[in-house]
């Protein structure tokens, strides 16, 4: 029983998601937003650099890809850790956060995705 239920967890999952990729975080920058709808408002995220190992889906062209995520406590940020692999289910977002202005689409995950550790044994 708690098989079907991870196993339809994880199809969820994996349907919802854009891209789904294992790779190896090599860098963290942390950016800001400027957001030309609230100019006084500088949000802060996290912007890691990930070398990517496979492709489960989704359409990759590059070894190497930009994943955008909170700095966590309260705006749910997966926190990577440079050096590790993980398994990463993220989307094309259009905007940093839900009011904002609508700008080019970049990969997005959070803590409540699937996105964990390779060796993690809930996959």
């Amino acid at each position: 029983m708690l098989y079907l239920y991870w196993r339809s967890y994880i199809q969820k999952e994996y349907k919802r998601s854009n891209v789904v990729v294992t790779g190896k975080v090599l860098e963290k920058r942390i950016i800001t937003i400027n957001d030309s709808i609230m100019p006084l408002i500088k949000i802060q995220q996290a912007e890691y650099t990930i070398q990517i190992t496979k492709v489960y889906k989704g359409i990759i062209k590059e070894s190497l890809i930009k994943i955008i995520t909170g700095l966590g406590g309260g705006d749910c940020g997966f926190e990577f850790k440079i050096g590790n692999e993980y398994i990463i289910y993220c989307s094309y977002e259009s905007k940093y956060y839900e009011q904002g202005e609508t700008i080019n689409n970049f990969l997005y995950t959070d803590i409540c995705r699937r996105t964990r550790l390779t060796n993690d044994k809930r996959k």
